[in-house]
């Protein structure tokens, strides 16, 4: 017998609940998908969407038949008619339309939950195609649940949390990416419909708890996607937030977000989405932030910064997550351009130095880790621009606490060409005695790296970018106030020249001679290590006036 004329007959029994009907009818649905491998490619489309047609036509909801099937055996047929949807266009065509049409006929409740069994299937097997024609059927029958609605949204979003995670990871395929963001979000939207329609205190309260985690976790998404829609997906999951009544001070307040996630995991069933939350938590505050009326400012510079820290932590915590990590920097650098030229200041210098220092050191990491040479440039280029918008006394806190927290070699020769531009620029402005980069201190740069340990030597040859910077730093300090007949740093009294020879230079001379000279390479930048340190020895004995 033809799989029609089976399918057909099955049906009829299936009207008339005789035996194993129901059974039946699935099996003859699912054998046209699972033996087609027998017959030829154009035959078998053929008869599978000959039969799809059959099976639309004997559920249709306007006869007593498709009536009485679709309560029989509708609710179990999506996982069934998912895997035709492989088979060609036609059949995908055809098998989207009988999912709609069982998501709007059949029981909402017994539907929701075949639905959801057949999504959870589908991304075990990594069919993220077959997810597409799931989700929309959600977005049909999730709008036609009027009692428990909480429950139920529980339950959808338990399914829906893997697949905008996963869907993250889609590099291959940006149209299935973005097919999926797009159901995804419009999902968002049925589940912020129910929440609006509830009127049940509990239950609004649990509805407010599932749609604000799974518009933050969605938010991570949609923005790592990074596609042309990403703009427009941002503001709708912004609104959807905000009638969940998370305001940007929310956002930013992690026991706040706690507090809405908890609903999410009473269990722990979801700690492992507990990042994912906390991240786009932090992608929605800042682009609220960005996206404020700039006549009506939000919060102060250094707030704005310390929201960008925050988000940025997140990324890097992603397992070298780059593609998030560009997203933080230009997070970072919009910062900047909203604030235009305010500085990154409080009263306590300290604590704005500890508030930005958090920040610098993030930017570091990705200096020193990021694969992409443009993103160690441009995290470079972030972390000066962030240290010019502190004041003169904050940002020589943060070079000193970069410099002395064990800062990659190379990163703290160029923090300390960036001071030497500081004293430069000091120098010949107004003000330079209260200045910190015109005084004494300014020394604890060069001594936090000759003299690291309580008096030893640095370690070389591992430091021997940093210990070239200092020793350059040093010399310019001690031509500077020489030609000038000035001693602002106290660089040339006689106890800090005593000091510089017997602590730093001659200490210096034994580490450099026990340098392996194996590598070429590093004999050469070792050859120059020591000639800036005989320059420097030079210009202190003059001055001390010994041979």
């Amino acid at each position: 017998m033809a799989l029609v004329e089976r399918l057909r007959e099955a049906g009829d029994r299936c009207c008339q609940c005789e035996g194993d009907a129901i059974g039946d009818f699935k099996r003859v649905l699912e054998s046209a998908v699972l033996d087609g491998a027998q017959e030829s490619t154009g035959e078998w489309e053929g008869v599978c969407q000959r039969l799809l047609l059959d099976v639309k036509a004997m559920l249709d909801p306007s006869t007593e038949k498709g009536r009485m099937l679709l309560e029989a055996v509708g609710w179990d047929l999506p996982g069934a008619i998912v895997n035709y949807a492989r088979v060609s266009e036609a059949c995908r065509e055809v098998s989207l339309d009988l999912i709609v049409l069982l998501a709007e006929s059949c029981s909402p409740r017994e539907i929701l939950a075949t639905l959801l069994e057949a999504l959870h299937i589908s991304i075990k097997l990594e069919a993220l195609d077959l997810c597409l024609l799931l989700l929309e059927g959600l977005s049909s029958v999730l709008p036609r649940i009027q009692r428990r609605r909480a429950e139920f949204a529980k339950e959808t979003v338990d399914v829906l949390l893997p697949v905008a995670v996963v869907s993250q990871y889609l590099d291959d395929d940006e149209v299935l990416r973005l097919q999926i963001l797009h159901k995804l979000l419009q999902l968002c939207q049925v589940l912020q419909e129910m929440f609006a329609v509830e009127k049940a205190d509990n239950q609004k309260e649990m509805l407010r708890g599932i749609l604000s985690y799974f518009a933050l976790v969605l938010m991570t998404a949609v923005v790592s996607a990074d596609t042309s829609d990403t703009s427009n997906s941002v503001s709708q999951l912004l609104e959807i937030l905000k009638s969940c009544g998370l305001t940007v001070s929310k956002l930013l307040d992690r026991s706040v977000i706690s507090s809405y996630t908890a609903v999410q995991h009473k269990e722990d069933a979801h700690l492992l989405y507990d990042s994912e939350a906390d991240c786009g938590a932090a992608l929605a505050g800042a682009a609220s932030l960005l996206l404020k009326d700039k006549t009506e400012p939000l919060c102060t510079p250094l707030e704005a910064l310390d929201v960008s820290t925050w988000l940025f932590g997140f990324v890097l915590e992603r397992n070298g997550s780059w593609k998030l990590a560009e997203k933080g920097l230009k997070l970072i650098q919009s910062v900047l351009a909203v604030k235009g030229d305010a500085c990154f200041t409080e009263d306590d210098h300290v604590t704005t130095a500890t508030k930005i220092c958090s920040l610098l050191k993030i930017l570091h990491d990705v200096v020193i880790r990021s694969p992409y040479p443009s993103l160690r440039n441009s995290a470079y280029d972030v972390l000066l621009k962030v240290l010019r918008r502190t004041s003169a006394d904050a940002r020589f806190l943060c070079l000193v606490s970069l410099v002395g927290d064990g800062c990659h070699s190379a990163v703290v020769s160029l923090l300390l060409t960036f001071a030497k531009d500081e004293v430069d620029s000091a120098w010949r402005s107004e003000g330079r005695e209260l200045n910190p980069f015109v005084s004494e201190r300014v020394l604890e740069l060069v001594e936090i790296v000759l003299r690291p340990k309580e008096g030893a030597p640095p370690n070389l040859p591992q430091n021997l970018d940093a210990v070239v910077g200092a020793l350059n730093l040093y010399r310019f300090l001690l031509l500077r106030e020489k030609s000038g007949g000035t001693n602002y740093t106290g660089i040339l009294s006689r106890a800090e020249l005593v000091k510089a020879k017997s602590q730093w230079l001659e200490p210096l001379r034994a580490a450099i001679s026990a340098i392996p000279p194996d590598d070429p390479e590093i004999a050469l930048h070792v050859d120059a290590l020591q000639m800036t340190r005989s320059r420097c020895l030079e210009l202190v004995e003059a001055e001390l006036g010994q041979p």
